[in-house]
C-alpha cells in the first residue's frame, strides 16, 4: 500500500495514423488509509491527561495540496467525516504520493461543562496559587490572546450564567474547541499545534503521505472547561451499559463531580422565610455553611415574578473576596455565578438579592435553587428552601 507508479503511453497509433489521436498518461496507485481517535483532554476526576473520555461529533477534514498558478500551493478539501461515539474516524482510498492535512473542528456540545470553578481554577493560576498545564492553559485562553489573565476568568463566569453565549476565541477561530495532535509518527508527518492568536488550528500533515497512517489522534479541548470535567452523551451512555449491577452510582453529567457523598457530609445552603408589604424593597440573603473550601457558586434562583419583582444582586460580607457574574434578564429566574482565587473559608452570607414585591396581599412566592454547584459538584451541598410572603394591608 502507498506505492504508485506513473502509466505514460510511449506511443499511440490507430490506422497507421488516419485519424490522429493524442495519448494520455495515467496512474497507478495503491491507495492508503487514514485513522485515529479523538479523546478528551483531561478527567477531573483524576487530574490525568489525557483521559479515555471519547469525544464524538468531531468533524475532520481531509484537504490535499495542490498548485494554483496564482497563488501556488492550496488546499482543496477531498473528503470529510466525523468521529463515532468512541471517538474513532479514518478516512479510506486515498490516493498517495500527495501531500494532505487532517484538521478536527467541533461546535458547541458543552455539556453544562463551563462553571464558574473552571473561572477560579484560571484566577488561582494567575496570581501563583497553582499551575495549570499547558491544555488547562488553551481550554482557560477564553480571549485567544496567548496569555492569561483574570479577564479570561470573567468571561468564564459569563458564560455559565449565559449573560454571554460564546467566547471571543470561539468566534474568532470559527470553533467553539480546539484540538492538539498526539499521533503515532509517520513518515514526512508534520504536527501543527494550536495557537489561537495566530488563528491556527491543530492539524497533522503528511507531504507527502506514502504508507497508512493509523492511531493518529488528537486531544479535544472545550473552551472554558479548565477542570475537565466534560462527559459527552456519547460517554455517559457508554458508562451506563457497562453498570452490571444497573445502578448509576458514579455515573454523572459534567457538574457534578461528587455524586458518591451523602447528604449528612454535605454543606448547607439556606433561603430565608420573608415577611413583606406590597410596594416594599426587601433584601434576601443567601446564607451557607460547611463549604469552607469553596472556590465557585453556581445557583439558578428561582421565583415568582407575578409576586416578586428582581431588582439586582450583591456579593454578601461572607463571599467578599469573590466576584459576581449575575443574569437577571429573565422573568422568574436569577442565574449567579460566584468565583475566587481564595477559599470561603467559612460560614456566612455569600450573596443579597433584592426584589421588590409586586404581589397582591397574602400571595407568596417559593424560593428555590433549581441549581447549586459549588466547586463544579466537588463541595456537596444541600438546600433549605424559602419563601416570600406578602402581609395582608392593615385594615
Amino acid at each position: 500500500r502507498g506505492q504508485g507508479s506513473p502509466l505514460d503511453l510511449t506511443s499511440v497509433l490507430i490506422n497507421e495514423g488516419t485519424p490522429e489521436v493524442c495519448g494520455g498518461d495515467g496512474t497507478f496507485f495503491v491507495p492508503v488509509e487514514i485513522d485515529g481517535n479523538v479523546v478528551y483532554y483531561r478527567d477531573a476526576d483524576t487530574s490525568t491527561e489525557p483521559s479515555t473520555k471519547p469525544v464524538d461529533a468531531a468533524v475532520i477534514d481531509l484537504e490535499r495540496q495542490d498548485w494554483d498558478d496564482m497563488y501556488g500551493p492550496v488546499y482543496t478539501s477531498v473528503d470529510r467525516t466525523a468521529s463515532d461515539c468512541s471517538g474513532y474516524y479514518e478516512f479510506l482510498s486515498i490516493p498517495p504520493i500527495l501531500t494532505y492535512r487532517v484538521t478536527p473542528s467541533k461546535a458547541t456540545d458543552f455539556e453544562g461543562a463551563v462553571d464558574p470553578y473552571d473561572a477560579a481554577l484560571n484566577a488561582q493560576h494567575v496570581v501563583g496559587l497553582i499551575s495549570l498545564t499547558a491544555n488547562q492553559s488553551l481550554a482557560a485562553d477564553v480571549t485567544g490572546n496567548g496569555t492569561l489573565s483574570s479577564y479570561d476568568s470573567a468571561h468564564i463566569a459569563q458564560f455559565s450564567v449565559a449573560t454571554i453565549t460564546e467566547f471571543p476565541v470561539a468566534t474568532v477561530n470559527g470553533s467553539d474547541w480546539t484540538f492538539v495532535p498526539a499521533p503515532q509518527v509517520e513518515p514526512n508527518q508534520t504536527v501543527i499545534n494550536p495557537y489561537p492568536p495566530a488563528r491556527q488550528q491543530g492539524r497533522i500533515e503528511y507531504s507527502p503521505i506514502i504508507e497508512p497512517a493509523e492511531n493518529q489522534d488528537f486531544h479535544a479541548i472545550l473552551y472554558g472547561d479548565v477542570s475537565g470535567n466534560w462527559v459527552g452523551t456519547c460517554g455517559v451512555m457508554s458508562a451506563l451499559s457497562e453498570a452490571s449491577d444497573g445502578s448509576t452510582a458514579g455515573i454523572s453529567a459534567a457538574g457534578d463531580r461528587t455524586p458518591g457523598k451523602k447528604a449528612k457530609d454535605a454543606g448547607l445552603i439556606s433561603l430565608p422565610t420573608v415577611h413583606a408589604a406590597p410596594g416594599e424593597e426587601i433584601i434576601v440573603p443567601i446564607q451557607v455553611s460547611g463549604a469552607a473550601e469553596a472556590i465557585s457558586f453556581l445557583l439558578s434562583l428561582r421565583y415568582d415574578p407575578a409576586v416578586l419583582e428582581l431588582l439586582g444582586a450583591e456579593v454578601g460580607d461572607g463571599a467578599a473576596r469573590f466576584h459576581l457574574e449575575a443574569n437577571t434578564g429573565e422573568a422568574g429566574r436569577a442565574r449567579l455565578a460566584l468565583f475566587s482565587a481564595n477559599p470561603l473559608g467559612g460560614d456566612g452570607e455569600i450573596l443579597n438579592v433584592r426584589f421588590r414585591v409586586v404581589g397582591s396581599p397574602r400571595s407568596r412566592s417559593p424560593l428555590t435553587l433549581s441549581t447549586s454547584r459549588v466547586n463544579e459538584g466537588g463541595v456537596p451541598v444541600t438546600v433549605r428552601e424559602g419563601k416570600v410572603i406578602v402581609l395582608p394591608r392593615p385594615s
